[in-house]
């Protein structure tokens, strides 16, 4: 789903999705199927550049490296859309 950025500076949407399982757990599958969602949507929007954080990493219980090389993946199943894609881990405290 695109929703408004409301107050966030320099951002122009959020698209959000659901990368994980009912279990609360994320899956390959998951991911997967969250950034193919969200690929459609940017295209679909016109966007130009966006920004993912680790889609199934956190409460989804998958390890940084493995989400990251899961979304490198399947962003590399798309065709050439014109959109920038950044991944952004969390900050280490």
């Amino acid at each position: 789903m695109v929703t408004s950025a409301g107050r966030l500076p320099r951002i122009r949407a959020l698209i959000h999705v659901a990368g994980l399982h009912p279990w609360w757990l994320a899956s390959q599958t998951s991911v997967t199927a969250s950034i193919r969602s969200a690929a459609a949507a940017a295209a679909r929007e016109g966007f130009t550049s966006v920004a993912t954080p680790l889609v199934g990493a956190g409460t989804g219980g998958v390890p940084e490296d493995r989400a990251i090389a899961w979304i490198r993946e399947e962003l590399q199943r798309r065709p050439a859309d014109g959109v920038r894609w950044s991944i952004v881990r969390r900050p280490r405290l």
